[in-house]
């Protein structure tokens, strides 16, 4: 419940009742297959109970968990855990999404893919975040060693994607971390190739230099 997987999951698990044809086991919207008797969607219904009891933790089995409920019931069960109270859910996600900047992750893809994961949550409760608005927030968000292509994505007529403007930020980023690396390597060099004069190579050097 403290991890924003829901959405993800949940379209994933759609995909595959699609691919194998029991969509309408969680989706009230799709018309049962005419070819397909009582006894054959029960036994149906049970193996997407399974899919669906199988990979979710024992706090959230337990909470849905129902030895006469249909796929399709303990799918809306699942589904109220995460979107119930939706206006509160709202100004939640909204604030975080204000508050997400890169200072806080460990590199450009956790900071973009924490903008998105909070987006998507926002869609799925029927409050999308614009692809502009994505973007504005993504810049918003940047510390200062990324000014330059902050300043570049703002002033772009039209702003790019997110796609396009997140590809940016990773290509800075590996500028950047290849420029200290080869900063790093060449310093390493330098010191390894003049060591530090001894009173033995100064002697050497004024003894054999002295009469000048």
């Amino acid at each position: 419940m403290d991890k924003p997987q829901y959405n993800a999951w949940a379209t994933l698990f759609r995909n595959t009742a699609r691919a194998y044809q029991v969509l309408d086991h969680i989706d009230s919207s799709v018309t049962r297959p005419s070819d397909v008797d009582d006894e054959l969607w029960s036994r149906l219904d049970s193996i997407v109970l399974t899919w669906l009891y199988g990979p979710i933790n024992e706090d959230l089995l337990l909470a849905i968990l129902d030895d006469k409920a249909t796929a399709l019931v303990a799918w809306d069960k699942l589904r109220a855990l995460f979107q119930d109270n939706k206006g509160t859910r709202i100004v939640h996600l909204e604030n975080q999404f204000g508050n997400i900047k890169m200072q806080d992750f460990s590199s450009s893809v956790a900071f973009c893919q924490s903008l998105k994961s909070v987006a998507d949550q926002l869609s799925s409760l029927g409050h999308p975040v614009s692809d502009e608005r994505l973007v504005l927030q993504l810049v918003a968000g940047l510390t200062d060693e990324y000014d330059t292509v902050a300043t570049f994505i703002q002033q772009s007529q039209p702003l790019p994607s997110f796609q396009n403007a997140r590809s940016m930020i990773a290509l800075e980023e590996t500028r950047r971390n290849n420029t200290k690396k080869s900063g790093t390597s060449s310093s390493a060099v330098l010191v390894a190739a003049d060591p530090a004069p001894t009173a033995a190579s100064h002697s050497s050097f004024y003894g054999h230099r002295g009469g000048r």
